[in-house]
């Protein structure tokens, strides 16, 4: 297993690879809570309902912590971050001690996992990135993947496209994939699977007995079975954010943040020092992060996620 890590001022991004192909992406952004971290904030609330408080930290960011221990509102606490926020949801933690210093993204993840620490960034690993992004995988085989989500669940419903192999060939063919794109995309929650027909016993089992056997390495997975509506049901544990999460907004547009580090990345590779036009939103997050490597313009008439950059 080999390790494959990008830093770009305070984004890290990191590629798990193995038998030279890529089987875990992972990110943390300075501006997130992320899975792990250890930060001071201050109880703001007690949850009757949810059993749990509420806890502010510095950067107003927000994280619930189940607990029965009394703590008194403005009490000073240490949380450790056990699942990273999600669209329109907190952070959660568990309260600790005292905190450590800050485990890089490189760190986490040699700790998790046996790797070799590999020396060169790829640029392929840039565009698996963008690929878990899109809703829609399209396989070799000519079968499309709908991934989307809704208020309750991640749905992923399978199209034949122009395939004619039998729908049991095609379900058994697409299994490996599918529980792949579970684990790239760091889907979390009820998924809901939506095959090819499978509508007798024997059939549902042994794509059951497929599905086991693939998602047997992810312990975050946990198989349920097929529903009356036969679809199928995994129930899979949050830990780090799904990746639209921290790329993406509600409406799949890439978030300001986003933008930002994607100008960050490209500014590197500039010899002199270029002008960059970003939406007066934006402005002040890029100038803090790049200071004098641009020539900073602002333009009302960009959206957050455009720019334009000239040497």
């Amino acid at each position: 297993m080999k390790l494959a890590v990008k830093n770009n001022f305070g984004e890290e991004k990191a590629v798990l690879i193995e038998n030279n192909q890529i089987i875990g992406l992972f990110i943390r952004r300075e501006e997130r809570l992320n899975l792990n971290d250890e930060i001071d904030g201050i109880i703001q609330k007690y949850d009757s309902v949810l059993k749990g408080y509420f806890v502010e930290t510095q950067k107003k960011q927000s994280v619930f912590v189940r607990c029965d221990r009394i703590w008194p509102e403005g009490t000073r606490v240490c949380v450790k971050i056990t699942k990273e926020a999600r669209r329109g949801k907190d952070a959660n933690g568990v309260f600790i001690e005292s905190k450590q210093d800050v485990c890089s993204l490189t760190q986490q993840l040699k700790n998790e996992f046996s790797t070799e620490l590999l020396n060169a960034w790829d640029t392929d690993f840039d565009e698996a990135f963008e690929e878990v992004l899109n809703p829609i995988v399209q396989l070799n085989n000519g079968v499309i993947l709908h991934i989307e989500r809704t208020q309750t669940c991640w749905t992923i419903d399978v199209d034949s496209g122009n395939c004619t192999d039998s729908a049991y060939n095609l379900n058994a063919y697409i299994i490996p994939h599918i529980a792949r794109q579970i684990q790239l995309r760091h889907l979390g929650g009820l998924i809901l699977i939506d095959f090819i027909g499978a509508k007798h016993k024997k059939e549902q089992n042994n794509l059951m007995n497929l599905l086991i056997k693939e998602l047997k390495s992810d312990s975050l997975s946990e198989i349920l079975g097929w529903t009356r509506g036969k679809l199928f049901e995994i129930k899979r544990t949050r830990t780090y954010a799904p990746l639209a999460d921290v790329f993406l907004d509600s409406q799949n547009n890439p978030l300001p943040l986003t933008t930002i580090y994607q100008i960050c990345d490209m500014v590197k590779s500039y010899k002199s020092v270029p002008t960059v036009t970003v939406h007066p939103n934006i402005a002040n997050a890029l100038r803090e992060k790049l200071s004098n490597r641009i020539h900073l313009k602002t333009d009302m008439g960009l959206s957050p996620y455009q720019f334009d950059i000239k040497e």
